[in-house]
């Protein structure tokens, strides 16, 4: 049934070609655009409350900030729904990851468990995720990563052919290099074959370390990253035995067989979901394991072939977004007839299918002066806000970073002013106050 309703997803300050935004927002928001009206914005945007604030259907991606409670309230007292998504295990963020510090705060923690205990709905990333975090929302929903589109790799090379193994990742991921590297090390054929891997060079010196015959590509966008997967013909994932590495989504997966890569995954969670071991893939428990299952494949061509076949009818029938559509679309559906106070035959007018990318000209710049201000450089930071804030002097987040500078450089009036003009401007923002 055709739909006429705007769904907004409104997600924090992030590229916009990185694999967690296209996983997340950019490719399911274009595939439910053929089904009804999308559109993304970051909370960068000058008027990205306002966005969410009259979107028939907001889906808010993991943003903690207390602006997004006054917002869902608002939404609620005018019968709109919102959705929050939960996209990695908050609680248990790697000390080695750029979020960490943010995400270790008690209070942005409990934040997040505010946010989700108000919406109408939460939706995960990850069957893991769910069922950690089933007590926040009795509505939930799981929405595991998908791909783009249905996969058509180029054919498999014929005559003879050493098989290229490979993995991939990002600085994030160095404690699951470290435990891959190190069953490597100890695998009899390691000699016989080059490894592939895209990273940075603090994980590539710890394949070299391990003994590796190891050859290199720098890490790149999505596009760099899947043309780094046409070379391999056999792809492992590891995932640590922690809950952040369980809740992640099995990307992994899905993009190697997407190109024709055998993909050879850590058993349990999130890979134990959706490899079928021996079938669309290879799942190893333990090192010897591991080994004998790179010894099966290096050697036979015929299973390499036979499971590349099976992955790929698999994602073809189960795993793209074009598949998974329909089934965002009915739960969203249904929060709309649900609320009570608007329906999908009440929405605020006529809205066309489509997807659009919401970008203002300020967004770059203001990315890049938060950056300088997370890296202890509120001097310069200040500067740029000032700055944006001659452009765009309605927008709150502006004032808000101000003040923050302002404490940061011992400002202290300065700095209570800023707050006072960002609270203002925020309450318009969110039609509290006349503006």
């Amino acid at each position: 049934m055709a739909v006429d309703f705007l769904c907004t997803l409104l997600s924090h300050p992030q590229p916009r070609d990185s694999g967690d935004y296209l996983h997340r927002v950019a490719w399911p928001g274009r595939a439910l655009g053929e089904l009804t009206a999308v559109e993304a914005v970051q909370t960068t945007h000058p008027q990205a409350l306002q966005k969410a604030l009259h979107a028939d259907l907001l889906v808010i991606h993991m943003v903690a900030d207390a602006s997004m409670q006054i917002l869902m309230e608002q939404r609620q007292a005018a019968g709109r729904p919102t959705v929050f998504e939960i996209s990695d295990d908050f609680c248990n963020f790697p000390e080695h990851l750029p979020g960490a510090a943010f995400y270790a705060d008690a209070g942005v923690q409990a934040l997040i468990r505010q946010l989700a205990a108000s919406a109408d709905a939460v939706q995960f990333s990850s069957p893991f995720l769910a069922q950690k975090y089933a007590d926040l929302n009795p509505v939930r929903q799981v929405f595991p990563n998908q791909l783009e589109h249905a996969p058509d790799p180029d054919p498999p090379p014929t005559g003879t052919h050493h098989p290229a193994l490979g993995w991939a990742g990002s600085i994030g991921h160095l404690d699951e290099a470290r435990a891959l590297a190190d069953m490597l090390s100890r695998w009899r054929g390691r000699a016989r074959y080059r490894f592939h891997v895209m990273a940075a060079p603090e994980i590539v010196r710890v394949f070299r370390q391990a003994g590796l015959q190891v050859e290199t590509e720098t890490t790149g966008d999505m596009r760099q990253y899947l043309r780094f997967l046409d070379r391999l013909d056999i792809g492992i994932a590891i995932a640590n035995r922690d809950d952040f590495s369980a809740g992640r989504s099995d990307g992994k997966f899905i993009e190697y067989a997407s190109r024709g890569v055998v993909a050879v995954c850590s058993a349990g969670a999130p890979y134990a979901d959706s490899v079928r071991d021996g079938e669309t893939g290879f799942l190893f428990s333990d090192e010897s394991n591991l080994h004998a299952i790179l010894d099966r494949l290096t050697q036979e061509p015929a299973l390499r072939q036979r499971i590349r076949q099976q992955a790929l009818d698999y994602l073809r029938r189960e795993r793209t977004h074009a598949a998974a559509a329909g089934e965002r679309l009915a739960f969203y559906q249904e929060r709309l007839e649900r609320t009570g106070d608007i329906s999908l035959a009440t929405c605020m007018e006529h809205r066309s299918p489509g997807y659009t990318e919401c970008i203002d000209p300020i967004e770059t710049e203001l990315l890049q002066a938060m950056l300088l201000h997370r890296d202890g450089q509120p001097g310069p930071a200040l500067e740029c806000y000032t700055r944006l804030a001659e452009r765009e002097p309605a927008f709150h987040l502006l004032w808000e970073r101000m003040g923050q500078a302002c404490a940061a450089l011992g400002a202290a009036e300065q700095a209570a002013e800023c707050r006072l003009r960002a609270q203002s401007l925020l309450a318009r923002s969110l039609s509290i106050i006349p503006s």
